[in-house]
C-alpha cells in the first residue's frame, strides 16, 4: 500500500473515532453507477451515525458488476448536511471519504471519494437521496435512508 493510500485510510480512521455512535444510527440502501477502467453497478447498505448537529458518518458496502464479472467496494464516507433539521423541503450536502474497490480482474484500489447531493422530503419514515461524486471513478447514485420529519 503506498503513502497516499494509508494517509487516506489513517483520515478516515479519525472520522470515526470515539465520537461516532455517540448520535442516532440510520440504515440505507443505495444504487450506484461508477463510470471508470471497469465501469460498475453496485447494489449497497449502509449505516450512518450522526456524529454532531451537521456531520454523519458511515460504511457503506456494496456488490455488483463490471463487463469483467463481480466488483464490490467498500466506503467510509462522511457527509455535512446545509440543512439538518429540514426547515427546506429539498437539503444539499457535500462530504467525502475513502472507497475502496474490488474488481474480479484486479487487484483491490484505495480511492479518495468526493461527493455532492440533495436529500428529498420524507414519506413514509423514508427519505431519497441523489449523490454525484468522484471516487475510482465518476460516480452517480440513488439512496433510500430511514428519516424523521424534524432531522436530516
Amino acid at each position: 500500500m503506498n503513502a497516499l493510500a494509508r494517509a487516506m485510510l489513517l483520515a478516515a480512521a479519525v472520522s470515526f473515532g470515539p465520537g461516532v455512535g455517540a448520535g442516532a444510527q440510520t440504515l440505507e440502501g443505495r444504487v450506484d453507477a461508477i463510470f471508470s477502467a471497469p465501469a460498475a453497478v453496485h447494489a449497497a447498505a449502509g449505516l450512518t451515525w450522526r456524529v454532531g448537529t451537521y456531520l454523519r458518518s458511515g460504511v457503506v458496502a456494496g456488490m455488483g458488476a463490471t463487463k469483467g464479472g463481480a466488483s464490490g467496494r467498500i466506503d467510509l464516507v462522511n457527509r455535512f448536511h446545509l440543512d439538518p433539521f429540514r426547515e427546506s423541503r429539498y437539503g444539499p450536502y457535500a462530504g467525502g471519504g475513502v472507497s475502496t474497490r474490488f474488481d474480479n480482474d484486479r487487484k483491490g484500489r484505495v480511492f479518495l471519494l468526493l461527493l455532492v447531493g440533495v436529500d428529498g422530503p420524507v414519506s413514509r419514515g423514508v427519505t431519497t437521496s441523489f449523490e454525484a461524486g468522484l471516487g475510482g471513478g465518476a460516480r452517480i447514485g440513488m439512496t433510500i435512508r430511514r428519516a424523521t420529519p424534524e432531522r436530516r
